[in-house]
């Protein structure tokens, strides 16, 4: 059975999120660094909603892990698609992904913003899930 551990739902959730306020469309932010110590991979589930967006044009958030070797980021590495849902008028987004963290190493995390508007400078939300494959 995988363990799941969740991140805090208020404090982790605002520094997560804090990178992403204000990111315009086609611009990539580094949101943190995720160290796995471990000698097996694990995964990161990431949730996010964003606080009132407009245009209502449809579009996706890349998420995007690059490997780092002391304070240089490979360019590309492992990336995910995540497709944002469309409304009338303001809308919010809701996206949700999962990635394997390859072990013995240190990641930066990214995420694009391909949403064809600039997103709000407030109201994001952005929470961290890990887990492992660990069985008991």
């Amino acid at each position: 059975m995988a363990i799941a551990t969740w991140s805090a739902l208020s404090t982790e959730s605002a520094n997560l999120a804090t990178p992403l306020n204000g990111v315009v469309t086609g611009s990539t932010v580094l949101i943190e660094d995720i160290e796995n110590t471990t000698n097996k991979n694990f995964y990161l589930g990431l949730w996010f909603q964003s606080g009132t967006m407009t245009p209502t044009s449809a579009g996706s958030i890349s998420v995007i892990l690059r490997r780092k070797r002391g304070s240089v980021y490979a360019e590309n590495n492992s990336e995910i698609q995540v497709l944002g849902t469309t409304g009338t008028g303001s809308r919010q987004v809701n996206l949700a992904a999962s990635i394997r963290i390859p072990y013995a190493s240190t990641w930066g995390l990214y995420i694009t913003n391909n949403l064809g508007a600039t997103m709000p400078s407030s109201g994001n939300t952005l929470v961290s899930f890990i887990w492992n494959e660990e069985v008991n």
